[in-house]
């Protein structure tokens, strides 16, 4: 098996990684660079026959971000696009939002620790902590040998603990693997980062501080953060939630690895096991009586 990495080394964003085995290939992420043009195609490293349907035998996104997906559009409808079911749910409904939507004509869904197999790839997924929800690493075999490329990763959020269990339990015999580093050297050795708790904590110290109304806007809180990230204080701020935001809820919804998502009694979102309310329809009436009452 071999490896060529077209972007993703020199900026923040905008991974692409080829890798070519007994005569095929395969693309693990396909996204511009945050502070790239995707208009300028002279400043993307050439992939050959991306429309797919020769030896490019498919695609496989780690996660939903810009940055991992954003020059997909310039693959061709025949190309099998992997990628993990709630990050298919979320582009969908993102899809009439945005300015440059994309949803893959071949999607190929999958859920981590299920393999897939792309001609002599073994792909195989594997759940990790990160912003964007329904985020995987993905491990690949061919040719005798196995690589891992980490995708966006990081252990201080809500699911720190499948940093954990992946470092407790690695896949075995990898040769080569491929990390995410952008937060290499931002800090001193000495310090770190703040986990989402720790924010959480101070943002309850803030709301604690105001009078009057407090609004919230944060799209990944309904993501990623978890289970109570928007349960900050009884007397707490209001979450008013946007068409996106109530389409995406609906998204991991349906996702069977997360419990209910459902607003408590004093206007948070949290997660409860087994309510069969309309959480969509209950998210909308929040908003009106929000708006109603200012």
């Amino acid at each position: 098996m071999r490896v060529r990495i077209h972007l993703g080394t020199k900026e923040i964003g905008g991974t692409c990684i080829e890798l070519m085995s007994d005569g095929a290939r395969l693309l693990l992420d396909l996204g511009w660079p945050l502070d790239g043009d995707p208009d300028d195609l002279g400043a993307h490293s050439a992939i050959e026959r991306l429309e797919g349907g020769g030896d490019l035998l498919g695609l496989v996104l780690s996660h939903g971000h810009v940055d991992h997906w954003g020059l997909a559009p310039l693959a061709g409808p025949d190309l099998p696009v992997a990628l993990g079911s709630a990050t298919l749910q979320i582009l969908q409904a993102a899809a009439p939002f945005v300015p440059r939507p994309y949803v893959p004509a071949r999607p190929v869904e999958f859920t981590s620790g299920t393999a897939l197999q792309f001609g002599p790839f073994r792909v195989t997924p594997h759940l990790v902590d990160h912003s964007a929800y329904d985020a995987h690493a993905i491990e690949v075999e061919a040719g005798g040998k196995r690589l891992f490329y980490s995708g966006d990763i990081r252990g201080h959020g809500r699911k720190a603990g499948l940093f954990e269990k992946l470092v407790s339990h690695p896949p075995n015999d990898v040769d080569v693997m491929l990390m995410e580093g952008s937060s290499f050297g931002r800090l001193d050795p000495d310090l770190a980062f703040p986990t989402e708790t720790e924010v959480e904590q101070r943002l309850v110290e803030l709301f604690g501080e105001i009078k009057g109304l407090a609004l919230v806007a944060a799209p990944e809180a309904l993501t990623a953060a978890g289970k109570s990230r928007l349960r900050f204080l009884g007397k707490g701020p209001q979450f008013l939630g946007a068409s996106f935001e109530s389409r995406r809820v609906d998204a991991f919804r349906r996702d069977s690895r997360v419990d209910r998502v459902h607003p408590n009694d004093r206007g948070f979102l949290e997660y409860r096991v087994g309510q069969s309310v309309d959480e969509r329809q209950q998210l909308l009436a929040m908003r009106s009586a929000t708006q109603a009452e200012s």
